[in-house]
């Protein structure tokens, strides 16, 4: 669609395939689910790995699982490393939040005027 009203004969055309364009490229945002990743880049460059580990406990029955980054080495690193991991869980989740707020705004504001 989007093309063929950037090409066509709308009055709006230009401005209607970009909002178009707009929300083609949030649905794939929304879609592929980087945000986590995104957040994180340079957190793990900091941080390092993030390393999991099953280790036994004294009950056979239970297991204690070891969440561990590569590069925290004393306890003060650990809790600046888990406090900046809160707030980026927290911004992916909102980043993600907003890019499915615009979309659904721009196709309720604008979506039925697309078609002729």
């Amino acid at each position: 669609m989007e093309p063929t009203i950037r090409n066509g004969h709308h009055v709006a055309g230009d401005r209607q395939a970009n909002d178009i364009r707009t929300c083609r490229l949030l649905v794939k945002r929304i879609i592929d689910d980087n945000y986590h990743e995104n957040a994180f880049i340079h957190h793990e460059r900091k941080w390092g790995e993030l390393e999991i580990d099953w280790l036994p406990t004294e009950d056979s029955k239970y297991c204690q699982l070891k969440i561990e980054r590569t590069n925290v080495k004393t306890e003060k690193e650990k809790e600046e490393e888990r406090k900046a991991s809160n707030r980026l869980y927290k911004a992916s989740e909102q980043m993600k939040d907003q890019d499915v707020k615009l979309l659904f705004k721009i196709m309720s504001k604008k979506g039925l005027s697309w078609w002729d």
